[in-house]
Order: structure tokens, then sequence, then C-alpha cells
């Protein structure tokens, strides 16, 4: 009787922890998003940022900027938007690329590296201004861009 009675308390308690650990929230799995680039997104400030998370927000942008981009195809009800434009330059081969994504459930962090023409390559010389664009689910509650020596360039929202 005693071993009946430990056998069944013993299938209990395993029968339990499966049941707990089935029963652990689910984590998202997330994928790094595309980036959007354009060459010409004509932001002639220097480096600037701007997050945007409303379609009024996008449409307040020159249109000229929504027109290079706007193959992004921006879903204002599941997506915020960071355009990262690295400003004014004299020739082409200049780029943006965003990297090292750490993407935990409420936080997403990216890291901006500038891409420059070799000093020594040729280069067509023509006014461009680069910029890339990224979307970022809401589900996201804090994103932060940091430059390539680790500073922060950027916490989005505020």
């Amino acid at each position: 009787m005693l071993n009946k009675q430990k056998n069944a308390l013993l299938i209990g308690v395993l029968f339990s922890s499966i049941i707990a650990c089935g029963s652990q929230p689910a984590q998202k799995a997330y994928t790094v998003p595309a980036n959007f680039q354009s060459q010409q997104c004509y932001v002639s400030q220097g480096e600037s940022y701007f997050w945007l998370e409303q379609e009024n927000e996008w449409l307040a942008l020159p249109t000229a900027i929504r027109q290079q981009l706007n193959h992004a195809d921006i879903n204002w009800l599941e997506e915020n938007i960071l355009i990262v434009s690295a400003g004014q330059k004299p020739t082409v081969g200049f780029g943006i690329e965003l990297s090292n994504w750490l993407m935990e459930q409420d936080h997403w962090q990216v890291t901006k590296i500038d891409h420059r023409p070799a000093i020594d390559s040729l280069q067509a010389q023509m006014l461009t201004s680069p910029c890339t664009l990224v979307k970022i689910p809401k589900s996201i509650r804090s994103f932060t861009l940091k430059g390539e020596q680790g500073q922060v360039l950027g916490n989005w929202p505020y």
C-alpha cells in the first residue's frame, strides 16, 4: 500500500513538472529586420535619426525623403520606423550598416557602422545623402542605436 502511494505521488510530481514546463510564456523569436537603403535621401544636415510611430509623422517628412524610401511598405498599426541618415557627403561610396543586433523581448539594440570609400579610391564627385530605414515591431518597448565605439546615439521611445 505504501509503495502504491509513493508511486502515485511520484507520478503526480512528474506530471506536474511536465505541465509546469509546458506552461511557460512563449518567447517570440525575432529576426533581423530588412534594411531599406538609399544613396540619396536629401538630408543635408549632419548625421540624423528619425523615429516615427505614426503615419502623420511620415507624411511630415519632406516628399523627397519619402519617395526614396517608399518601397518599404510600412504597416503603421504594427511597425515603428527608424531612419538613420549620414548627412550630405561629397562623393558616392558612403553608406550606413546596422549590425550587431541584440533582440530581447522588450528591448532591441543595434550598432551603426559607417562605410566610407577608401582614401585612394576613385569615386564619382557628386553630392549624396545615404540613409537606411528599418522597421521595428510596435511590441518592442525600447530601442537603442549605438555607434561603433559603443556610445549611445539614440534611445526610443524617449
